[in-house]
């Protein structure tokens, strides 16, 4: 057999990550509770960490978001429209604050209209991250995490990520 060429489409396992495009961006919604540390912009920093009491991030909800707010809500502004293909969201891991289910959903540029949503059961989970992977990809412009169970909705992390650029080629001599 004799090959001349041989392309291999796709990303190795080894590579980083695809752009979390939600980074850093602003974030509104409910008031989170006073008399901690939990803020809104925690929900973009780039920290997954979920235990509410860890020292070395200060303790006191340093690092999370936390509302005890009756349908409690959380909506990232991406600064623009973008083809999102899966948004992962991090809650609590030492106690479970958000007990029943949330609802995330892509919105338009215009912030109301919803193109995708899903619901996802927090109830009784310890394992902290999930993920929603769009059945099609949404070309939305925010992510809004709703907990219209009336429970307290407590995050470290909302990810969003877009489809990713086209694989690597890879040629082999």
């Amino acid at each position: 057999m004799q090959t001349a060429e041989i392309e291999v489409f796709g990303q190795p396992s080894s590579s980083p990550r695809p752009n979390n495009i939600a980074a850093g961006k602003p974030v509104t919604g409910t008031a989170p509770l006073s008399g901690t540390s939990a803020a809104l912009t925690n929900l973009t920093d780039g920290s997954i960490d979920g235990d509410w009491n860890r020292t070395d991030d200060g303790g006191n909800g340093a690092g999370m978001y936390a509302s005890d707010t009756v349908d409690a809500y959380v909506q990232v502004d991406l600064g623009g429209v973008y083809p999102i293909e899966y948004v992962n969201i991090y809650d609590r891991v030492d106690f479970n604050t958000t007990q029943g289910t949330v609802t995330i959903e892509v919105l338009a540029a215009n912030g109301s209209t919803v193109l995708d949503s899903t619901s996802i059961d927090l109830n009784g989970t310890s394992d902290f991250d999930h993920s929603w992977r769009l059945g099609t990809v949404r070309d939305g412009q925010y992510v809004k995490v709703t907990s219209p169970t009336g429970v307290k909705l407590a995050l470290s992390e909302i990810e969003v990520f877009t489809v990713p650029p086209k694989g690597t080629v890879i040629i082999i001599k």
